[in-house]
C-alpha cells in the first residue's frame, strides 16, 4: 500500500469514529446528525482519495476521482446546513 493512501484510508477511519461517537452521544439530536452526516460525507472523500491512489491505470484514476468530485459537491451545502442549525435556537425558522 502506498503512503499516501494508507494516510487517506486512517483519515477516513478516524472521520467515521467521530461521527460514530457523535450519533452515540445523542442519536435523535437534530445538529448532531447533519453533523455525523458531514464527518461520513468527509470519510467517505477520504476512501475515495485512498482509492484513487491505488489506481491501475489514468482512466481508472480519473473515474474515482469524477466520483469523489461528486461526493464532495455535497459537502457545502450540508455545512451550511449544519451551521445555520447549529448556531442558532430557532434554527426551524431559518431552515
Amino acid at each position: 500500500m502506498d503512503f499516501s493512501a494508507g494516510i487517506s484510508y486512517t483519515v477516513a477511519a478516524l472521520t467515521t469514529v467521530i461521527a460514530a461517537l457523535t450519533l452515540y452521544r445523542e442519536p435523535r439530536s437534530f445538529v448532531h446528525g447533519v453533523f455525523a452526516s458531514g464527518m461520513a460525507l468527509f470519510a467517505i472523500e477520504a476512501g475515495l482519495t485512498g482509492f484513487a491512489y491505488q489506481a491501475a491505470s489514468l482512466d481508472d484514476f480519473l473515474f474515482r476521482q469524477w466520483l469523489e468530485l461528486i461526493i464532495a459537491s455535497f459537502l457545502p451545502s450540508l455545512w451550511l446546513f449544519f451551521s445555520v442549525s447549529f448556531a442558532r435556537n430557532n434554527y426551524q425558522e431559518k431552515i
